[in-house]
Order: structure tokens, then sequence, then C-alpha cells
């Protein structure tokens, strides 16, 4: 009798076993097979030309942002993913579809915009002068609003609402008869609004703070800071979602700049390398 038993709890051990086995087996294929599609959309993207890219994923969520001609669009990805595992050849061909779209329908027109509608939505970037270079036309409509900021950076204009992300540019401005400089403010103020109370403090004051948000505004939280107040602090942006304040002080300058360029490399919306000092009201590159 104890032989059965034996036996009995010795097979229930080796099917436990292969269960457990089984299922560390599926949890390491399914990122596996996450990887593959994303190395795939990546390609398919790619292959559509000019003017269209994936930013990037949103964090905690399967959400792909597709950059179409300067705007970003959040598209779902699970039912890409799912035709994508039945017919993978057919990938490209459905990217080159979303994309058209999303440029018929998806994208807005200057003309697409009341300035009273959406007054509020209006909010700062920060993004590095080379990007805008590369993002904007130097002439024209098309041409993307800024201000330079510092020696490599400058601040640019978005209209977030839950669908897009819409880069302002000199149609915007016509089209609503204003002046950069009270798009500037009209954004500080809107930012501010959004940032906590507490972030926002510490920030003005320019104490030591690292702001992480998946909100794409936590870089631009660095126009919240009282610069004619700031004594000697350091700032870093390496990424659109990341800023960084600290007090120079006798901080390892040549640490600080490693560890910020590692993170801008590794970025997944780079701003830049460069850590910066803020002295006198003024942003200067760290050498």
């Amino acid at each position: 009798m104890w032989t059965w038993l034996l036996l009995g709890w010795l097979g229930l051990a080796l099917l436990g076993g292969a269960i457990y086995a089984r299922w560390r087996s599926e949890r390491r294929r399914v990122p596996k097979r996450a990887e593959a599609f994303l190395e795939a959309l990546h390609n398919a993207v790619a292959s559509v030309g000019d003017g269209v890219s994936l930013g990037g994923i949103v964090p905690g969520r399967f959400t792909g942002v597709f950059v179409v001609d300067g705007q970003e669009t959040p598209v779902p990805l699970q039912p890409l993913r799912g035709h994508w595992e039945a017919f993978p050849h057919d990938l490209p061909q459905i990217v080159k579809r979303l994309v058209g779209e999303i440029r018929e329908d998806g994208l807005d027109r200057t003309n697409d915009f009341d300035f009273g509608e959406l007054a509020t939505d209006i909010l700062p970037q920060i993004r590095s002068v080379s990007w805008i270079e590369e993002n904007s036309p130097a002439f024209g409509d098309g041409r993307l609003v800024y201000r330079p900021l510092g020696p490599d950076l400058a601040v640019c204009y978005v209209i977030d609402d839950s669908w897009s992300m819409v880069f302002v540019c000199e149609g915007h401005l016509r089209q609503w008869r204003r002046a950069e400089e009270e798009l500037f403010g009209l954004a500080r103020r809107n930012l501010a609004e959004r940032t906590d109370a507490e972030t926002g403090n510490r920030i003005h004051r320019g104490d030591p703070i690292v702001v992480r948000s998946a909100d794409g505004y936590a870089a631009a939280r660095l126009l919240l800071l009282d610069v004619d107040q700031a004594d000697d602090i350091l700032v870093a942006l390496p990424d659109r979602d990341v800023l960084w304040i600290g007090e120079a002080g006798d901080a390892d300058l040549g640490d600080l700049m490693a560890r910020n360029a590692e993170e801008n490399a590794q970025a997944s919306r780079p701003v830049s390398s460069t850590l910066y000092r803020v002295s006198d009201g003024v942003l200067t590159g760290c050498e």
C-alpha cells in the first residue's frame, strides 16, 4: 500500500513539475513573440517612407505612437499583432494602409483648430535644435514655432488632446493672429496647471528633484524653474519624460555627465546628452 502511495505522490510531483516547466516556457515565449512583433512593426513602418516613424510604445499599455508628418497618433497594437501572428507577411501592407488612413482622417490641418476651443490644450515641449531642423521646413506655414533655450535646445509647442499631439506651426499663428510670446506664456500656464503643487514648487525653487512622467512633459517642466532665483544648479534632460535638477556644489561633474549621456543613449524619446548649468538666469552646457 505504501508503495502505491509513494508512486502516486511521485506521479503528481512529476505532473506538477511538467506543468510548471510549461508555464515557465510560456512566460519566456510571450516576451520573445512580442519582441519579434515589435521588430517586424519597426521594419514595416520604416518601409513606408519619409515622414513616418514609430515614436515608441506607451508605458504600461500595448499602444504604439505613430509619428506621421510631425504629428503623434497613438494606435492600439493588439489587433495588429493578432493579424501578424496569423499572416506575418501582410504587416507592411497593413501598416501602409494604416498610415494612409491617419493621413486622410487623423491628421489635423491648421484651419481645423479654433484658438478659443483649444487654448487650454496648448503645451510646451523642449527639443534639441537639431531635432527642430530635421522636422521643420525653413519657411512657410509648416515651419514649427519655437524659441531658443540655451546653446542647443529649443521650446516648441503642441496641441495635445486625447487623440493626437499636433505641433504648432506658423500657419496656426497666422490663423489665430497670435505671437510666439503669447503662446509661450499660455503654454507655461497650462503646464503649471497640469503639474502637482509639490513638484511645481520644488522645480520653481530649483530644489533637487528627479521628475519622471509618462505624460510627455517631464523635460518641459524645466520651464517652471525661476531662473532669476536659480543659484548655480545642474539640469539634465536625457529624455522627453525625464527631468533632473540638482545642486552643483561639490558634485562629480564627470560622473553626472557620463550617467546622463548613458541614459540619453537608451532613451526612447531623447532630448539631450548634455549636462547643463543654470546660473544668473542663463542655461549653459557643462564641459
